[in-house]
């Protein structure tokens, strides 16, 4: 009678695939990452739960259940073990660090971020984008590789006042970005990760990634601080608040918290924007007649055309830059009716709501014009968010944003784009979604003069 009494029902579980014993659903995930997040979604609904490696994982993939977890009970998760791997690249950077810390850091940085701020920014974006899209060649190029040297110096020159980058700086930062970006892919489907102490080829090539990019890093903080001080009545860079910033007994930041901070905004800032203008002008590629149309509207409204942030902005909805953002419970939860326990893994698929019927017709369309004002309006809060949600929300969200509208505008003005040949395409999912293999455009000139 008391064993009746005290016994309760078995707490429900979502629907989700049976997985295999130990390994759970690891191995499909790795064989197709994109198609399994998709599949399960289909076949299980807006709650589905799965087995990987060990570990439970709740993918919501209902706009209102993704606010939750990132607005109204932020408090009851953390970063995922994922997200928390990187530390062995970017430390406790504003990416990784919690509580105090975190605090500190965005409060400290947020000023070079403000929309009042970032507008200042736009003169140099223009002119590293006018000078790399002038440095292009007609013919066939491969346009991810530019993309990333042009990012990478604009973040160089506007975050960090320094020089801009050679072709072999760029080369060999793709290079080490590769690498953590694979190391990080396989350590996801790994039952069992090896210490980075193992002397694995992939561990090899991690340690030299995070070395050249140290080297890249101390450079760029020696140049700054060997430079002439700014003076007190002109705006400051991120770079300048960082070095300027002091603690309440007077001390500087860190030189590792700076190492740090430099090296996530470098990586962060300047791979998801290469990401996001390279599928950009792919799409325009593969849609002559909106590219036509685009290049209308800059001759008339230069920078202000429409089209262009609805470009950009579809271009992030079919290719976020990373396809899930994780969340690992700290303490229990309930989501949709079932219960979250404390270490239980929260997947919320940007991939997926993305691209859900529900909130986007024809969703795997390329179709810029959906973005209206009125139809942003009706969009659901989080069914669109390529910069993550809440008080974690991307800090650069409006510089990446301006970046690519002036870089995409720059681009499309001097070249008209087409496929450059029949090599496919595909992404992958590694830190960022990537192209698998590169994509290569056949560059034309405009016939008309440019006028700056």
């Amino acid at each position: 009678m008391i064993a009746a009494l005290t016994s309760r029902p078995p707490r429900p579980t979502p629907p989700g695939p049976p997985g295999l014993p130990l390994l759970g659903s690891a191995l499909e995930f790795r064989r197709d990452p994109f198609g399994f997040l998709e599949r399960i979604a289909r076949d299980h609904g807006d709650i589905v739960h799965s087995h990987f490696l060990g570990h439970q994982l709740y993918m919501v993939c209902d706009p209102r259940h993704v606010e939750q977890v990132l607005v109204a009970r932020r408090d009851r998760y953390t970063k995922d073990r994922f997200l928390r791997g990187l530390h062995v690249v970017l430390g406790q950077g504003l990416l990784l660090s919690e509580g105090g810390l975190w605090k500190q850091q965005r409060r400290l940085m947020a000023p070079a971020f403000a929309h009042r701020h970032v507008g200042g920014y736009a003169r140099t974006i223009t002119a590293c984008a006018d000078q790399h899209a002038a440095a292009l060649r007609p013919g066939v190029t491969d346009i991810g590789a530019a993309m990333m040297h042009l990012a990478l110096d604009i973040a160089l020159r506007a975050l960090f006042g320094s020089d801009t980058s050679s072709d072999a700086d760029a080369a060999q930062i793709g290079v080490a970005v590769t690498a953590i970006g694979e190391h990080f892919a396989d350590l996801v489907t790994t039952p069992v990760p090896l210490p980075l102490w193992v002397p694995t080829p992939g561990h090899r090539a991690l340690r030299r990634a995070v070395h050249l990019l140290d080297a890249l890093v101390a450079r760029i903080l020696a140049t700054r601080r060997a430079a002439p001080p700014v003076p007190e009545d002109s705006p400051h860079d991120l770079l300048g608040m960082l070095l300027a910033a002091r603690a309440d007994d007077g001390t500087g930041m860190p030189d590792r918290q700076l190492r740090d901070e430099v090296l996530t905004l470098l990586l962060a800032g300047h791979e998801t924007t290469a990401q996001a203008l390279t599928y950009a002008l792919r799409l325009l590629a593969l849609h002559p007649d909106l590219q036509a149309r685009l290049h209308a509207e800059l001759a008339l409204h230069g920078p202000a055309a429409p089209l262009l942030e609805q470009v950009v902005l579809e271009t992030m909805r079919l290719y976020p830059s990373v396809a899930t953002l994780g969340r690992e419970a700290i303490a229990p939860d309930e989501i949709g009716g079932y219960p979250i326990p404390v270490g239980g893994t929260v997947i919320l698929p940007q991939w997926v709501i993305h691209r859900d019927p529900r909130h986007y017709p024809d969703p795997t369309r390329f179709h810029p014009e959906r973005w209206t004002p009125e139809f942003r309006k009706q969009l659901p809060r989080c069914a669109y968010f390529p910069f993550g949600g809440g008080a974690r929300v991307c800090i650069g969200e409006a510089f990446a944003m301006l970046e690519a509208r002036l870089a995409l505008a720059e681009l499309v003005r001097r070249w008209q784009f087409q496929p450059g040949d029949a090599a496919p395409f595909a992404v992958i999912q590694a830190v960022t979604v990537r192209p698998k293999y590169p994509v290569r455009l056949m560059l034309i000139p405009r016939q008309e003069p440019h006028h700056g």
